[in-house]
C-alpha cells in the first residue's frame, strides 16, 4: 500500500496546535489490545498514543495513531498459540469474534472507544506502530524531528491505573485511569548499539533517556518540549549496568518521521462481523 502523504515538521507549532499541558484535553489516546483465551480468560496489554496530521491534501483520510509496538506484540504471541490450539478443535471463530484492539478516547469531555481498523506501518528498532483509527475527531498532536536537549526539560504523558501518591496533580482519565503531564529532565541519548550518542552531532539518536520513570500504561504516550510540540514517545523504563536506579526510556520523535511515509506494506489485520481488529499476522 502507498500512502500518500507526509508529515509536516512543526518545531515551533502556532497557538492552536501547540500542546497545551494545563488543558483537560491531552490529545493522548488509550490504546487496549485484548484476546479473548477462553476458560484461561481474557490476555489484554495496556498503552498510550496519540493522534498526527500528515500534510494537508494528502489523500489518506484515515485518523493516524502513533503508538509502541511492544504491547501488540506480547498480545500477538499469545494468539498465535491460541490460532493453533482452536485451528486443531476447530474453535478458531471462538477467537477471532472475540478479540481485538481499541482506542479509548475522550472527546469533549466524553469518553469515546472505537475499534481500530489496521496498522499502517511500523519502526521495528524504534518499537513505534502507526495505526488506523478510522475517521475518529481525534486532536492531533505536532511533531519535530528536532532532539530536546540534554538537561532540557520535557513533558512526559504518564498514565497509571491507580492515582499515585504524588505531590505533583493527577486527573482522572479513560478507563478509570489517572494522568498527568509529568515535568521531566532529559538526562541522555544512546545509539543503535547502546554507546552514549550526542545531540548537535552526525551520531545516531536511537533511545532518549529521562527522570522521572513512567508507570505501566504510559508507552507509547508523547513527551512535548517547552514549545509544545511532540520530540519523543514513551517505551517504558530502564537500568543502565551498575546503576541503582531506573530512569524513563524513549525514543526521539526523528525516527517517526523514518514511518514509512512512501511505500508502506499493509500489515494482515482484518476487521470481523463484529469490527474486532484481529491478528492474523503481526510485523
Amino acid at each position: 500500500m502507498v500512502l500518500q502523504c507526509q508529515l509536516p515538521i512543526e518545531h515551533i507549532p502556532c497557538p492552536a496546535r501547540k500542546v497545551d499541558i494545563s488543558s483537560p484535553e491531552s490529545g493522548s489516546v488509550l490504546i487496549v489490545h485484548a484476546l479473548d483465551c477462553g476458560q484461561a480468560g481474557v490476555k489484554k496489554t495496556i498503552g498510550s498514543g496519540f493522534a498526527i496530521r500528515p500534510r494537508p491534501g494528502s489523500s489518506d483520510e484515515d485518523t493516524m495513531v502513533l503508538t509502541c509496538a511492544h504491547t501488540l506484540e506480547e498480545v500477538s504471541a499469545s494468539f498465535f498459540a491460541m490460532a493453533f490450539h482452536y485451528t486443531l478443535t476447530s474453535r478458531l471463530d471462538h477467537v477471532y469474534s472475540r478479540s481485538g484492539s481499541w482506542v479509548i478516547s475522550e472527546i469533549d469531555g466524553q469518553f469515546a472507544m472505537e475499534p481500530l481498523r489496521s496498522v499502517l506501518s511500523a519502526v521495528r528498532h524504534a518499537d513505534i506502530l502507526l495505526l488506523s483509527a478510522g475517521r475518529l475527531p481525534l486532536r492531533t498532536l505536532p511533531v519535530s524531528p528536532f532532539p530536546a536537549t540534554v538537561g532540557s526539560t520535557v513533558y512526559a504523558h504518564f498514565v497509571s491505573a491507580d492515582r499515585p501518591e504524588s505531590d505533583h496533580p493527577w486527573f482522572p482519565w479513560v478507563g478509570g485511569t489517572w494522568r498527568t503531564w509529568m515535568p521531566c529532565t532529559v538526562t541522555g541519548y544512546k545509539d543503535r548499539r547502546g554507546r552514549v550518542a550526542q545531540t548537535g552531532t552526525y551520531d545516531e539518536l536511537t533511545q532518549m533517556m529521562f527522570y522521572p520513570t513512567p508507570p505501566p500504561g504510559s508507552s507509547g504516550g508523547p513527551i512535548v518540549n517547552e514549545s509544545g510540540t511532540v520530540v519523543g514517545v514513551t517505551l517504558g523504563s530502564m537500568r543502565d549496568y551498575g546503576q541503582s536506579s531506573h530512569q524513563g526510556w524513549g525514543v526521539p520523535a526523528q525516527d517517526i518521521y523514518e514511518v514509512s511515509w512512501i511505500v508502506v506494506t499493509q500489515r494482515a489485520l482484518t476487521v470481523n462481523r463484529t469490527n474486532s481488529l484481529l491478528f492474523r499476522c503481526l510485523l
